[in-house]
């Protein structure tokens, strides 16, 4: 497939000690992130996950809409020890533009670390 289609083959990361297993899959209007545990086989959906929101919406001061399809793009790009994934991330703000920035998220406490934004 060249650049300019609308899918791009999925991406998988494991982590350190192999209990948790990322996987980033980008499409037309969004790029989301699903973290996978081993160990029960639970999902958890980045788009959705309320701690990022309230972390990035901290940060900027502005409220983002959660569901998908709303231009929001979770990018992995990878972990930094067994539980501490590191990702990229944009969203489009009617407030503000495009905000971007990186997050370390814990997916053992689902706690979101270390938000640095960029400036556009």
């Amino acid at each position: 497939m060249d650049e300019g289609t609308f899918f791009r083959a999925l991406r998988f990361f494991w982590s350190e000690d192999g209990r948790f297993v990322a996987l980033d899959h980008p499409w037309i209007w969004y790029t989301n992130a699903i973290i996978i545990d081993t160990m029960d086989f639970s999902e958890t959906n980045l788009i959705g996950l309320v701690s990022i929101v309230d972390a990035v919406s901290n940060v900027t001061n502005y409220e983002f809409c959660i569901s998908p399809g709303s231009d929001h793009h979770h990018t992995l790009i990878g972990w930094l020890d067994a539980s501490i994934l590191e990702v990229d991330f944009y969203w489009l703000s009617t407030e503000a533009g495009i905000i971007r920035g990186i997050y370390h998220l814990d997916v053992i406490t689902w706690d979101v670390k270390d938000i640095v934004l960029y400036l556009e």
